[in-house]
């Protein structure tokens, strides 16, 4: 602008001075004023004057884009009736005139549809129209106030609360679907009902079945004030008392996965203001990460519930398999009973069984309440020789196999008696139950560096190589008949809370030898190794 200015002066004072104008001088004018439009541009463009937003009234577009497709419209049909005058015969006017005729019926059916009217306005809204909410903010509100919960109730409250303060409206409520009915619904969280008082009377069963199938068969949000579906008129016509107690203007559905999880109903704002289509396109967004909540929720609790389940089921089965190892031994007992009845050594032994497995069962039963709890070992100073002749000893000579025991030298442990003795009776009864009548138990013990070692071997029948690869040590799964499939599980349970491991060898036909590693006291903490399979 100064440079145009000084130009500007410059000839003007040329012409005062000398009575005439330099036609070259005037060329210069000339490019000095371009010169400077050129960098009135470029300052307007970087002060950002050009950024201006012009919004025009959803009456023009609508207008505008009616104008648009009735002008295309025609002139497709004026085209083609200029074809067929063109490379028809002598009846090409009548059939033109009837064709055209047609044409103008389609485009005013099509002009009337409900449905093409709503994505032309749902069109409009979402490209030409200026937002009013900001989705961002709106999002990121949205996700910060759910993200941490952790219980369906606790969210459908939070939801309630934030579409009610997002939409303006006194009333929201979300309906649940109860998995055994999957057309009842119960209250999630309200806005307007709690769940200590009761439900207006109004809202009957048939009013609330009738709500579920209606908001079932449609995505978006449903306005039952202005709706034309003749389903959703019967609705407001037959339930309007329900309506009206229920505080019920809109509802949407809650699907996560192809699953209805429920449905949200609103009241009338209180403005009286109708949702627009941007505030239905907001709450079914919100629907629908409301509804991908509670699905994560629910598979969540399914979850919790089966572990919960899958504890109980196998600490059952530990609590069965101590029960079984019992009557086990007095099984034995009882059959080498008619043959030694008349021995008062064995008399005696016997009622020591009976004493020693009645008082195992109180004990067990005493700690049932704690089998939900981690296991805790009641450590003690203990001898390995102690350990394993307690447990032939309780075993009273009921093993019909030849049992030999070698033990060596081994310092005092660190350990729990008790569930060391089973880990011991459980690997008996495993080995007698591989052989035969005429088979052979070895026990040994001994030390190797810093580990104490328990070994019991047999010669019975073995076990496969994938078997031991893909189920030995594994609940429930087992290669007896009679059996649990958890003595081994449970055994690895309690060598590994002792800081120890259970190594096997086995092999079809040819036996099984399983190796107790338990730490020597001072050991503990050194290596904590898990189960070691040797193959």
């Amino acid at each position: 602008m100064i440079l145009s200015d000084t130009n500007y002066e410059f000839t003007s004072s040329q012409a005062l001075l000398f009575s005439s104008v330099d036609i070259t001088i005037e060329s210069i004018n000339a490019y000095a004023v371009i010169i400077a439009d050129c960098l009135i541009i470029v300052s307007l463009k970087r002060n950002r004057h050009f950024n201006v937003n012009i919004y025009l009234s959803r009456t023009i577009l609508h207008g505008s884009i009616t104008v648009v497709v009735v002008g295309i419209y025609l002139l497709t049909v004026g085209l083609l009736t200029k074809a067929i005058n063109y490379f028809g015969s002598d009846l090409n006017l009548p059939v033109g005139t009837f064709f055209v005729f047609l044409a103008l019926v389609g485009l005013t059916i099509v002009l009337l549809s409900d449905e093409l009217r709503h994505h032309v306005k749902r069109f409009i809204s979402r490209h030409f129209y200026r937002s009013y909410y900001d989705y961002r903010q709106e999002w990121t509100a949205f996700t910060g106030r759910t993200a941490m919960v952790v219980h369906v109730k606790e969210l459908c409250t939070i939801v309630c609360t934030i579409l009610s303060e997002t939409f303006g409206v006194p009333s929201v409520t979300i309906w649940l679907a109860d998995e055994e009915a999957p057309n009842h619904v119960i209250i999630g969280g309200s806005t307007a009902f709690s769940d200590t008082a009761p439900s207006p009377r109004e809202i009957t069963e048939q009013s609330m079945t009738a709500l579920v199938q209606c908001v079932q068969e449609h995505q978006m949000p449903i306005d039952f004030e202005t709706t034309s579906d003749p389903q959703e008129r019967e609705l407001r016509q037959t339930h309007a008392s329900f309506l009206r107690a229920a505080q019920i203007r809109y509802g949407v559905s809650l699907v996560a996965g192809q699953q209805w999880l429920g449905l949200i109903s609103l009241s009338d704002r209180h403005t009286k203001d109708t949702f627009t289509l941007e505030d239905c396109d907001l709450l079914k967004t919100m629907a629908d990460q409301t509804a991908a909540n509670l699905l994560n929720l629910q598979l969540l609790q399914r979850v919790v519930h089966a572990k919960q389940m899958e504890t109980f089921q196998a600490l059952s089965a530990f609590f069965v398999h101590d029960l079984k190892n019992l009557a086990a031994k007095l099984s034995l007992m009882l059959q080498n009973l008619p043959l030694y009845y008349d021995n008062p050594e064995f008399r005696d032994d016997a009622l020591h069984v009976i004493a020693g497995s009645v008082a195992k069962m109180n004990a067990m039963c005493g700690r049932l309440s704690l089998l939900t709890r981690e296991l805790e070992l009641q450590r003690t100073e203990f001898d390995l020789h102690e350990l394993v002749q307690a447990t032939l000893a309780a075993l009273n000579g009921s093993l019909r196999a030849t049992l030999t025991y070698v033990p060596g030298h081994v310092p005092k442990l660190l350990i729990d008696p008790e569930q060391m003795q089973k880990v011991l009776e459980n690997l008996l009864l495993n080995a007698h139950e591989a052989t035969a009548n005429e088979g052979n138990i070895r026990i040994e013990t001994a030390q190797q560096e810093r580990w104490a070692v328990l070994t019991v071997s047999d010669n019975g029948c073995g076990m496969s190589r994938a078997f031991m690869e893909r189920s030995l040590f594994h609940p429930f799964q087992t290669t007896k008949s009679q059996g649990l499939g958890i003595g081994l599980f449970h055994s690895r349970t309690i060598v590994e809370a002792h800081h120890g491991r259970i190594e096997v060898e086995s092999e079809e036909g040819q036996g099984s030898t399983f190796r107790v590693l338990l730490p020597v006291k001072g050991c503990e903490g050194r290596d904590k190794t898990k189960t070691l399979d040797r193959r």
